[in-house]
């Protein structure tokens, strides 16, 4: 599905917005050589590259930030697609853990297959910049066929057989794909509701729990409570947090740690909001 905008100019032409699956996993496949957008790395500053296969590394997300701007983010390290920062054509494009404007893309296109996505701090695209070599750099450039991608959704269709109709599949009601606020980075000291927690240090990529570091997976928002699901070797585990005005210590956090260790991301993403009760938690 598409939502387009008729420009009228001296020709009639379509500006069309892609609506990507938030819920998703896509593989991002160039439309002038068929290569996969992929990574060469799992740190800060580790080059977007393509490959000829798709592997684990060629698995990406979108996370939806607003005014029709998306994070792209690496499903095998958690890392974001960024410029850092530059704003002229062919400046690499790196993977980033604290994105910013240069890490916003819109995706766009004028036929049902391929799209540009272009980045909102630079207005250049997404390109292979006509390097067909393995493990080419990945740059930002204007519109070309080099800028066309393919966007492969790998998840399961939502439209499902039910009785010989078609029903659309549901998401869970009320939660919405966001980024966990730069105020809940830091260390906090967790209380539980029988005794006290070690310390509890949260980022924009993990959470660390004493000796544990959890990478955070996905993170979503609901009438101001976080839903914030982390995977810990093979394991899910879910966390609800939620700003704290005044109470003990003039302010803070409250935390739910649910533990658990669950096998998919969908049994830790439906544990239910409701009937828990917070910890309070404080610097």
């Amino acid at each position: 599905m598409k939502t387009c905008l008729v420009a009228l100019a001296i020709f009639t032409s379509w500006l069309c917005m892609a609506q990507v699956d938030t819920n998703a996993k896509y593989n991002i496949v160039n439309g002038a050589h068929s290569s996969y957008l992929s990574v060469n790395g799992n740190t800060q500053g580790s080059g977007v590259i393509h490959s000829s296969n798709a592997s684990p590394q060629a698995v990406w997300e979108f996370v939806n930030i607003g005014g029709g701007f998306y994070r792209i983010r690496n499903s095998s390290n958690g890392l974001y697609i960024a410029n850092f920062g530059a704003k002229n054509a062919n400046a690499p494009l790196k993977l980033t853990s604290t994105p910013g404007d240069g890490a916003a893309w819109s995706i766009n296109g004028n036929s049902s297959t391929k799209f540009w996505i272009k980045n909102k701090l630079s207005g250049l695209n997404l390109s292979s910049g006509g390097n067909r070599s393995q493990n080419a750099q990945m740059v930002q450039a204007g519109e070309s066929q080099y800028s066309y991608w393919d966007l492969n959704n790998l998840n399961v269709p939502a439209n499902v057989s039910s009785g010989g109709q078609v029903v659309q599949a549901q998401p869970e009601v009320g939660w919405v794909e966001t980024v966990l606020p730069n105020s809940y980075f830091g260390r906090w000291k967790i209380y539980s509701r029988n005794a006290s927690k070690n310390d509890v240090t949260i980022s924009n990529s993990n959470v660390l729990m004493g000796a544990m570091n959890t990478q955070i997976h996905r993170t979503y928002v609901r009438d101001g409570v976080y839903k914030v699901i982390t995977t810990y070797n093979n394991y899910y585990q879910c966390h609800f947090l939620k700003e704290r005005q005044g109470g003990i210590g003039g302010g803070g956090i409250y935390i739910i740690d649910i533990d658990g260790g669950y096998r998919s991301f969908d049994q830790a993403n439906n544990v239910p909001l409701e009937g828990q009760q917070f910890d309070q938690g404080f610097r």
